[in-house]
């Protein structure tokens, strides 16, 4: 049980390093997130992630 419960607390610890502490946007990252999501595009814009559809 005590494994089960170290693992629970490492993959927080983790989901909150990758979240706050790691907070600076990467614009390869941040496109493919977009592109994931169904835009045509996306970039960093103020330290956050903005998507983009593009017209035509």
């Amino acid at each position: 049980m005590k494994a089960v419960y170290f693992v629970f607390l490492l993959v927080a610890a983790l989901a909150y390093f990758t979240s706050n502490v790691a907070a600076a946007c990467n614009d390869r990252d941040c496109s493919l997130d977009c592109i994931m999501k169904g835009y045509n595009t996306g970039s960093c814009v103020r330290g956050s992630c903005q998507c983009r559809r593009t017209s035509g």
